[in-house]
């Protein structure tokens, strides 16, 4: 059995804002066991694509019920373009970070296909995932798809896309669930799942989902009164409790690339200012990004004309322990030098915080993205927004 705890996610990011936080239904990180053995999942490995290590739980469809792909036609709303069955093999850690392998797509109307790589590999790409808890027994798997047109060719064409799906504990096997969730990478283009677990052979593996008493809600400090519901409409961010973000002065985010047979490399180096708006739930999106200075060489990912809008970037608020509270962020960067609306990358990443005063305090040091080969340090600081006031408060 695969017990799930919630606990300190040592490598997340504890952020405040122009809000109040205290307990109650809040995201989490968890604590992995297998029950079998009473002995915590052990790391989860990606080798050359291929996953292994940590506990693994297989996933399907549920009976008679497809995975299925909308995307948006002005005009006439949202329409499917592919009905796929799923099957796929998920390997946690003890942290609750992971990643999905062995996927299998089928069905007459899935027009689609995991992403992999080209001869002579032909190997599947692994997802990344991260189990987490909301407070109130919620929980949920964000995970980010990676797909291609059953038509193209191996290793081309691949697009990604990153959901949450709700947890729902059944028994000694789960529920995942999406409705037309949109993907934080295109939001135009919607997933709906119902997915449930099964053990994989020869081992009994099953969740379960224990309270830990951490839980948090997000409220607004100047009013006392809960973030409303967090609006985006063609890219622009709106409602929620706003606040206001930036790397602390004189001091860069500095993005680094591993090369083989070198280590890490520094190549980028930026300013940012960033507006973000958080809901009661924790969820939110950062937007209207500024990246500059000399080093630079990056820009947040935009439209092409005629819109040119700068894609928001979606982050969940987590507390992590008693003390440490947390921001999982997924940042989407082009180089400044493409074409509007091309070569984007995406980079999900954890960092740690402290308050001071009424202003939050981020650092990452060389923290690394869970879906690319890339590492942050930086230090950022929060300010509230006019008539706004930040304070962090923790009841135990």
């Amino acid at each position: 059995m695969l017990v799930v705890h919630k606990a300190l996610l040592i490598t997340a990011l504890a952020v405040a804002t122009a809000i109040l936080l205290t307990p109650s239904a809040f995201a989490q990180t968890v604590e992995v066991v297998d029950e079998a053995t009473a002995q915590h999942c052990a790391d989860v490995t990606a080798t050359d694509h291929v996953v292994s290590g940590g506990c693994i739980v297989q996933i399907a469809d549920e009976t008679t019920t497809t995975t299925d792909f909308y995307t948006h036609i002005p005009g006439i709303g949202e329409v499917v373009f592919s009905e796929c069955t799923v099957a796929l093999d998920v390997h946690v850690g003890e942290d609750g970070l992971g990643f999905i392998g062995d996927q299998a797509f089928g069905g007459e109307d899935c027009v689609l296909m995991p992403c992999d790589e080209a001869a002579p590999s032909h190997v599947n790409l692994e997802w990344p995932l991260t189990l987490m808890e909301l407070g109130g027994g919620s929980e949920v798997l964000t995970h980010t798809f990676c797909v291609r047109n059953s038509e193209s060719v191996e290793g081309e064409g691949l697009v990604r896309c990153t959901v949450h799906l709700t947890v729902t504990q059944t028994a000694h096997s789960q529920e995942l669930s999406a409705d037309q969730r949109p993907c934080h990478e295109n939001l135009a283009t919607e997933v709906s799942a119902h997915w449930e677990t099964e053990a994989a052979p020869p081992d009994v593996v099953e969740i379960e989902l224990a309270a830990s008493g951490h839980a948090m809600e997000v409220l607004d400090g100047s009013t006392g009164l809960h973030c409303s519901t967090v609006q985006v409409s063609e890219h622009a961010v709106s409602g929620g409790c706003p606040f206001h973000v930036s790397t602390e002065p004189g001091t860069t985010a500095d993005l680094y690339a591993h090369v083989v047979g070198t280590g890490e490399v520094l190549f980028s180096q930026c300013e940012h200012e960033l507006e973000a708006h958080v809901d009661e739930a924790g969820f939110g999106y950062l937007s209207d990004q500024q990246l500059t200075g000399a080093g630079c060489g990056l820009a947040a990912c935009d439209e092409a004309a005629p819109s040119h809008d700068r894609l928001e970037w979606p982050f969940v608020l987590f507390k992590g322990g008693p003390d440490t509270d947390a921001l999982l962020a997924t940042l989407c960067l082009r180089s400044a030098a493409a074409a509007e609306g091309e070569d984007y990358t995406f980079c999900s990443v954890a960092l740690e915080a402290s308050q001071t005063d009424h202003t939050q305090e981020f650092v990452a040091d060389e923290s690394s993205c869970t879906d690319s080969q890339v590492e942050v340090s930086g230090h950022w600081t929060t300010a509230p927004p006019p008539g706004g006031e930040i304070e962090v408060t923790h009841v135990h």
